[in-house]
């Protein structure tokens, strides 16, 4: 696949602002709606999640404001969450994500795990929009039997025919616990959740940063940045799929690619992964074509490099709580815009802060 970038703009909440983590969504009349994260800084509990908007294919953006005000959750300490939007019927909105209980505001979660071996009290969260986006509902926690939150990072799953919303995660612990990816389903609108099935299951190796996709034969891909704790060690994306919504899965599939951040995406109806590169020289956003050869095999095409992030390494060779501390870019994601259009969107540092990248990108065949 080629990729011509048609136009690029950044944006934030405020100047000097950290703004990260966005996902977008695009309604029938082709309105973008962007969820992101905005804070004073990357570790403080000061932050919102903040709306914006594009009316013109991601070619510029408008400030939607903060998309809640948090004291409405009620709760005697500041709530700091993260979620994406996914669209639903009738350009409805439904935003999934998870966030955590701050005592401390001034304490980051990378600090409080290395002090505490875990992180603070968690709950994840679901809304909805019934106006395009411009305003949601106060958050609702989802109930299921796990101690802690889903790591809900990606965008819910909208299964339109059966009338049925996924998520995809693992449960938020670290070294010293089993490692599990859960899906949860709704079929009322979020008022009640049942455990679908579990597609990854090791003693020590994190799946982490799942991003789903379905197929038009109904078959869901997701994909999994994989860890491993007990070698301390990034291993490679794996992939697993699904042809009965999500109750039983195929065993992880490596992609055969060292990519953290990691998404999917359809372009000339071939299938992709949207991958970053945090550790060595040529740290940056790729794409790579891949296939199903045969039930446990895939094949993965060559490499191209969307967008160069030199200077911006990570921390190497560190406890993960630390590389996570040190990320200066990643998350990123790419929507259809209609026709060979596509919006690649994801975040990084500047010299004051952090911004989220919006390049519109044109795919033709090679």
């Amino acid at each position: 696949m080629k990729f011509q970038e048609l136009s690029y703009c950044s944006f934030r909440g405020r100047p000097g602002s950290c703004s990260r983590f966005p996902g977008a969504a695009r309604l029938s009349n082709g309105r973008l709606v962007v969820l992101y994260d905005d804070g004073k800084d990357s570790f403080s509990a000061e932050h919102d999640m903040r709306i914006a908007f594009s009316t013109d294919s991601g070619r510029s953006w408008q400030d939607g404001g903060v998309m809640y005000d948090s004291s409405a959750l009620g709760l005697a300490h500041r709530f700091t969450d993260s979620c994406k939007p996914t669209a639903i019927d009738n350009d409805e909105l439904v935003s999934v994500g998870y966030g955590f209980i701050r005592e401390n505001s001034e304490e980051g979660l990378e600090e409080y795990a290395l002090k505490h071996g875990g992180f603070p009290e968690s709950h994840n969260t679901f809304s909805f929009s019934g106006d395009g986006g411009k305003t949601w509902k106060v958050p609702s926690f989802i109930g299921h039997r796990f101690e802690t939150a889903l790591e809900l990072s990606g965008p819910a799953l909208w299964c339109a025919e059966e009338k049925v919303l996924l998520v995809f995660g693992p449960p938020f612990v670290l070294k010293g616990h089993r490692q599990q990816g859960v899906v949860l389903g709704s079929r009322d609108r979020g008022k009640t959740w049942e455990q679908y099935g579990t597609f990854f299951d090791s003693p020590s190796v994190a799946p982490w940063e799942v991003r789903s996709l379905r197929e038009k034969s109904g078959r869901i891909w997701l994909v999994i940045w994989a860890y491993d704790f007990e070698k301390q060690a990034h291993l490679c994306n794996q992939l697993v799929y699904s042809d009965d919504l999500g109750r039983t899965w195929s065993p992880p599939l490596s992609t055969g690619i060292r990519g953290q951040a990691a998404n999917l995406f359809i372009a000339e109806g071939k299938k992709h992964i949207l991958y970053t590169v945090r550790e060595g020289e040529n740290t940056g956003i790729y794409c790579a074509e891949f296939s199903l050869e045969s039930d446990n095999a895939l094949s993965v095409g060559k490499s191209v490099a969307l967008w160069s992030a030199s200077g911006m390494a990570g921390a190497q060779g560190e406890r993960i709580e630390k590389q996570f501390r040190a990320l200066k870019f990643g998350q990123p994601s790419m929507t259809c815009l209609g026709g060979n259009e596509y919006l690649l969107l994801y975040w990084s540092c500047e010299a004051d802060g952090y911004a989220i990248r919006a390049r519109v990108l044109e795919v033709s065949a090679s």
